[in-house]
C-alpha cells in the first residue's frame, strides 16, 4: 500500500532511503485512521478493513520487484530494526514479571493502589505518575463511548483530552481484531485525597491491557531504530554494532519503553524530522510532525528546536515546521473540542504564580538534576535509588562524556575529521531542546524524559564514535547489561507470566 501511494504522489522512488521511513510513517497513521474508525463502525466492518489493506500491502510487497528493493533499503538499517526489535523483546519480559507487593503506596503518583499490572510497572519504574495506564483507559472510555462529561476526569488532575490520542487508536485498531466487547458501562465513584472521582478501574482487564502493552512496546520500541538510523547518516565509519549494543541496553530507553513512556516516540519522529529537515518533500516532513504530534503535544518542543538551529547555525528558516504544527494541532483542538472539555495541559506546567526568583530557580534546579550524579550522593548505598529513573547510573555515565564532548566538539581538527557537521548539529538541537523544555516547566522536572532525549541520544552517538579503543566501548554496554540484572535483583520477582 505504501510503495503505491508513493508512486501516485511521485515524490520518489521507493528505493531511495526516505521510502522506509515514509512506509513506516504511513503505517502507523493507517493505524490511527483504523483506530477511528474502530470507533464508528462494527467489529465486523473494521476487521474486515483491516483483512483488506494487509491483503494489499502483501500482494505489493511481494511483487518481485518491490520485495528486492525493499530488502535492500532494510539491509542498510538492519542494526536499527534489530534494536528496534531487542527493546519492543526486553520490554515484553519484563512485564511477564510478577513482582511482590511492597505493603503500601503512597499517595500521589499511586492514585490506584490495587497490586495490578498498570501499579507494577510504576512501582518497577521507580514510582512514576500512572501515566503507563491512560492511554489504556483513554482507548476504552472511546471504545465503549462513556460520556466524557458525566465521567470526568478520567484520572484525578487528568482529562481526556490532554494527551493526543496516537497510542490510544493504535491500541484500538488491534483490539478490534482480537475483543468484541465494546458496551458502555457505569463507572462508579471512589474517594482519593477526599474528593469524589470517577472509578475508571472498572474498564481494567488484564487481557486488554496486555494487548495494549504488546502494541505500545512495539511502537515506543522504534525510538530505538531511530538513534541507531540517524548515527548512521550524522557519522561516517560509525560502529553501527556499538551504537545498537549501546541504546537497546540503555536501562533508561527499556524503562521508558516498558512504561509505555509516549514522549519517547513522538521524540523518535523528531530525530527522523532533524535528519531529512532539508530534503523531505512538504508531504513527508508533514506525515513525521502529525504522528509526533499525535504521539504527544509536546512534539513542539523538538519543532521550535529545529527552527532555532535553522535560525542560529544554518541561517535557514524552517517556517514551514511552525506551519504543519500548527495544523496538527488545530486539527486536534477541533475535535477534542467536541467533548466540551477544557484543555490545560500547557497552564498545568506553564505557570507564572510565583515571583522571578522562583521562577528561575526552578529552571535551573530542573537543569542541574539532569546533569547531576545523584546516585553517587546517597549514603548507605541505595541499589533502588541507583538503578532506576533518570537519576540511574547507566544515564549518568552518558552524561558525564558531555563536558569531553564539546571539546572534541570545538575542536576544528577532531570535529571535521571525525564527528562531522550534522551530529555537531545534532548535539547543538538537544541542547536547545533541553533548554525549551526546561523552561516550560514552572517547577522542577525530569528533563531527561521532557524534552532531554536529544541530548542524552547525541552525547551517546558521540563517546560510542570517539572511543579511541572498540574495546573501551564496551564498558558502557557492560554497565548497561549490568543495572539491567541489579534492576531485576530489585523487583523482588514472585513469578513469570507470559502472555
Amino acid at each position: 500500500m505504501t510503495f503505491s501511494v508513493y508512486s501516485k504522489i511521485r515524490l520518489t522512488d521507493y528505493f531511495r532511503e526516505t521510502a522506509l521511513i515514509f512506509s513506516i510513517t504511513l503505517a502507523i497513521i493507517t493505524l490511527f485512521a483504523l483506530g477511528l474508525l474502530s470507533i464508528i463502525l462494527p467489529v465486523l466492518a473494521v476487521r474486515m478493513l483491516i483483512a483488506i489493506i494487509l491483503m494489499y500491502f502483501l500482494y505489493l510487497l511481494f511483487q518481485p520487484d518491490n520485495l528486492l528493493k525493499f530488502n535492500e533499503v532494510c539491509k542498510q538499517d538492519i542494526f536499527a530494526f534489530l534494536t528496534w526489535i531487542l527493546l519492543a523483546i526486553l520490554a515484553t519480559v519484563f512485564s511477564s514479571f510478577q513482582v511482590q507487593n511492597p505493603g503500601s503506596l503512597p499517595d500521589g503518583a499511586y492514585v490506584f493502589k490495587d497490586w495490578n499490572k498498570p501499579v507494577q510497572m510504576q512501582w518497577i519504574s521507580g514510582g512514576l505518575p500512572m501515566d503507563n495506564a491512560l492511554p489504556y483507559y483513554t482507548g476504552e472510555f472511546l471504545i465503549r463511548h462513556q460520556d466524557v462529561k458525566e465521567d470526568h476526569p478520567i484520572m484525578p488532575g487528568q482529562e481526556i483530552i490532554l494527551r493526543t490520542y496516537g497510542l490510544p487508536f493504535s491500541y484500538l485498531a488491534i483490539r478490534s481484531l482480537v475483543f468484541n466487547d465494546r458496551e458502555t458501562l457505569e463507572i462508579p465513584r471512589f474517594n482519593y485525597v477526599d474528593i469524589v472521582w470517577p472509578d475508571v478501574r472498572v474498564l481494567y482487564d488484564e487481557n486488554r491491557y496486555s494487548l495494549f502493552n504488546g502494541v505500545s512496546f512495539f511502537l515506543i520500541a522504534f525510538f530505538g531504530f531511530s538513534i541507531v538510523y540517524a548515527a548512521r547518516r550524522f557519522l561516517t565509519n560509525v560502529n553501527l554494532k556499538l551504537v545498537s549494543l549501546l541504546f537497546a541496553t540503555s536501562p533508561f530507553l527499556l524503562q521508558q519503553t516498558y512504561f509505555t513512556w509516549s514522549k519517547n516516540l513522538a521524540a523518535a519522529f523528531a530525530i527522523l524530522l532533524f535528519v531529512y529537515r532539508k530534503d523531505l518533500h512538504l508531504i513527508l516532513t508533514g506525515s513525521l510532525i502529525f504522528t509526533g504530534y499525535f504521539f504527544h503535544p509536546m512534539f513542539i518542543i523538538y519543532v521550535i528546536g529545529i527552527f532555532i538551529v535553522g535560525i542560529l547555525i544554518e541561517k535557514v528558516f524552517y517556517w514551514r515546521y511552525i506551519f504543519q504544527y500548527v495544523c496538527a494541532d488545530i486539527a486536534w483542538r477541533i475535535y477534542s473540542s467536541t467533548t466540551g472539555l477544557k484543555n490545560d495541559l500547557i497552564q498545568q506546567n506553564f505557570q507564572l504564580n510565583s515571583d522571578i526568583i522562583n521562577q528561575i530557580a526552578a529552571r535551573m534546579v530542573s537543569l542541574a538534576n539532569y546533569f547531576s550524579f545523584d546516585f553517587l550522593r546517597a549514603f548507605p548505598f541505595n541499589l533502588t535509588y541507583f538503578t532506576r529513573g533518570g537519576t540511574g547510573a547507566a544515564f549518568s555515565l552518558i552524561i558525564f562524556s558531555f563536558i569531553p564532548t564539546i571539546i572534541m566538539l570545538v575542536n576544528p581538527d577532531r570535529k571535521s575529521r571525525s564527528i562531522g557537521q550534522e551530529n555537531y548539529r545534532f548535539f547543538l538541537y538537544g541542547i536547545v531542546c533541553l533548554l525549551i523544555s526546561a523552561g516550560i516547566y514552572s517547577t522542577p522536572a525530569p528533563l531527561i524524559m521532557f524534552g532531554g532525549q536529544i541530548l542524552f541520544i547525541s552525547v551517546g552517538i558521540i563517546l560510542t564514535h570517539l572511543t579511541v579503543n572498540r574495546y573501551l566501548a564496551v564498558i558502557p554496554i557492560l554497565s548497561n547489561i549490568g543495572l539491567l540484572v541489579a534492576w531485576i535483583r530489585i523487583m523482588n520477582i514472585t513469578n513469570i507470566h507470559l502472555g
